[in-house]
């Protein structure tokens, strides 16, 4: 409680208001202002314990191939890497100044030279491989620039790597899979090996980059013998890994370490049929006990949020998108695909009560499978919270056990005079498993409720393909660039930082171990998501330039903001570590 008790002094100091369209915390303070103790008891944090997992929404039985089941049918992308869904926590934002003058959003920071480069399209492939299959993703390993090698040969030929500070994640990765490939294809090319005895590159690395490099090689042959089916040298292979590999080390020990552990299951399980698939974390906790955790708030999540950049401004701009669509709303009703503690819902809560004419009612209606005590512990909470700014709140779940029966007209409970919008923050992606289930989602959406926008978070991510070598060289890259960003932002032997990684162990397991519907973790990219709405008449909003202007605004506040990157993919908001996408924000109206 200590941390939370004095985040909350921080955060409520300051009160939520409007001005003109844009969200922003002004610092005089008024009558309606929180106390700090009550507020710290309504968010009172739970332990996650060290391997929690997300949510995972399946309802039914039954599956059918979509576009959404396979990334090949739309090609790749530049944002096709994923992030954590786990973490749709919301947090009440620190102060900011309000944007008097809009801009164009820009980069916070310098893109990184470890830029993303688009992966071939391929087609779906068994377990099997060859042993040259991770030379298909060659492109994914080409990394360093003429720049970075301060070379000027038009074909950037260099075997040393000139470079003013460490190498990311991602960058160590990349040079581990160009020697990888090299020692495969033993062309005479930019991954030319030919300078030093470890591969391409690695004389211009320092002895800990070397090290660094040398356990990332460790795992990619790991996961090729595994691939190949050449068992023993497989397990040789992921002892040696395992016994370079950290769990509180440095961010390519900490990955080479959960995906050494995903990687020997797998090989555990293909190389004995009594193996069952099945979907858990590492210490045996089922999805459904992990559900029911993450409903109430956890100090894990809490501490992400604050000491990271990245889903805060996601989920802040968020909001900024959904407070100007309903600005002047007097009645305010919003449907929340995934509310879990609703710890989000109390920055727009703050801002709708700080409006000059506060709305006569705000409404929410959550979606729930199970587990309906905990959503009325949530619902508790934030009626709470809404008597504390003098907001008149209304809490209802709508409990969907059978997509075919549940989602209907009456039972959203509608009124003709209110303003309804649709929040999903990271939770479609839970329904890739079953898309006749999201089908069946979005036809209630268009039919029944008609919001007058829809805000959707999303991983920006493409884990969903058959391929499982496909499914690893995108996860690796994604979760290389979000383990770096923890390091940055919390201490190594921090115990929250642990937790969350564990809910990262949870979904590379699953993603990497399981296949065909036991494989329950899944994303895509924005791309995808954006032809599936098509599909219902769903046209890409703009947001706002105050809304993004803010998002740039909270990145400055954070001494790591600098290595997050913003850019946008059509209308979206992509937000990503070191040029590496993580996550998208998007806004949709119904044509």
């Amino acid at each position: 409680m200590d941390w939370f008790e004095n985040q909350s002094s921080c955060l409520f100091s300051s009160e939520s208001f409007v001005s003109g369209s844009c969200l922003s915390f002004g610092a005089d303070q008024s009558d309606g202002v929180i106390g700090m103790n009550k507020a710290a008891n309504l968010f009172e944090t739970a332990n996650c314990g060290d391997h929690t997992s997300h949510l995972n929404y399946e309802m039914q039985d039954g599956y059918k191939e979509t576009l959404l089941y396979d990334d090949q049918s739309r090609g790749g992308s530049d944002s096709d890497f994923r992030v954590l869904g786990d973490f749709q926590f919301g947090l009440f934002p620190t102060p900011i100044q309000p944007s008097t003058e809009p801009k164009a959003l820009v980069s916070s920071g310098p893109v990184s030279s470890s830029s993303t480069v688009k992966l071939k399209d391929e087609i779906p492939s068994p377990v099997h491989f060859s042993s040259l299959a991770l030379a298909k993703h060659a492109d994914k390993f080409k990394v360093l620039s003429k720049k970075e090698t301060g070379s000027n040969d038009d074909h950037g030929k260099s075997s040393r790597i000139v470079k003013s500070s460490r190498l990311s994640t991602v960058e160590v990765m990349k040079v581990a899979g160009a020697r990888y490939v090299q020692l495969f294809v033993g062309e005479d090319d930019e991954f030319s090996m030919l300078q030093h005895p470890f591969g391409y590159a690695l004389s211009g690395l320092s002895h800990a980059e070397i090290d660094d490099v040398e356990v990332a090689h460790l795992l990619l042959s790991s996961v090729e013998k595994i691939g190949n089916r050449q068992y023993e040298r497989a397990s040789k292979l992921l002892s040696r890994c395992r016994s370079k590999a950290s769990l509180t080390g440095n961010p390519i020990q900490r990955v080479c370490y959960y995906f050494g552990k995903a990687l020997e299951e797998k090989f555990n399980r293909l190389s004995s049929s009594s193996s069952p698939m099945c979907s858990c974390s590492s210490d045996g906790m089922q999805d459904v006990e992990v559900e029911e955790k993450l409903l109430t708030p956890c100090a894990a999540v809490l501490a992400y949020f604050d000491a990271l950049p990245l889903a805060r401004t996601i989920q802040y701009a968020g909001m900024q998108t959904i407070i100007e669509n309903m600005a002047s709303a007097k009645r305010v009703h919003l449907i929340d695909l995934c509310v879990r503690s609703g710890m989000h819902l109390t920055v727009l809560m703050q801002a709708l009560a700080s409006r000059p004419s506060p709305p006569e009612l705000f409404k929410v209606t959550a979606l729930a499978r199970d587990f309906r005590e905990k959503f009325e512990e949530t619902g508790r909470r934030l009626a709470l919270f809404a008597d504390m700014v003098n907001l008149p709140f209304e809490f209802k779940i709508l409990m969907v056990s059978n997509m075919e029966e549940d989602l209907n007209k009456e039972s959203f409970e509608l009124d003709p005079d209110e303003e309804v919008t649709v929040f999903s923050p990271m939770f479609i992606n839970y329904l890739l498993v079953k898309p006749h289930h999201l089908d069946r989602l979005m036809t209630a959406i268009k039919n029944h409720v008609r919001p007058s926008i829809m805000v959707v978070t999303e991983i920006e991510a493409n884990h969903n393909s058959r391929s499982f070598l496909t499914r690893f060289i995108e996860m690796l890259f994604f979760y290389c660039a979000f383990f770096d960003s923890l390091d940055a932002s919390m201490t190594r032997e921090s115990e929250e930082r642990i937790a969350i990684e564990g809910i990262c162990d949870v979904r590379i397991r699953n993603i990497l171990i399981n296949e065909g519907e036991e494989r329950t973790s899944r994303s895509v990219g924005v791309d995808v998501w954006r032809a599936f709405f098509e599909r219902f008449g769903m046209v890409e909003t703009q947001l706002s330039h105050s809304s993004l202007f803010q998002s740039k605004l909270i990145l400055e506040r954070f001494h790591n903001g600098k290595y997050c990157t913003l850019h946008m993919n059509g209308e979206s908001l992509i937000v990503g570590w070191k040029g590496t996408p993580l996550y998208s924000l998007s806004a949709w109206k119904f044509s």
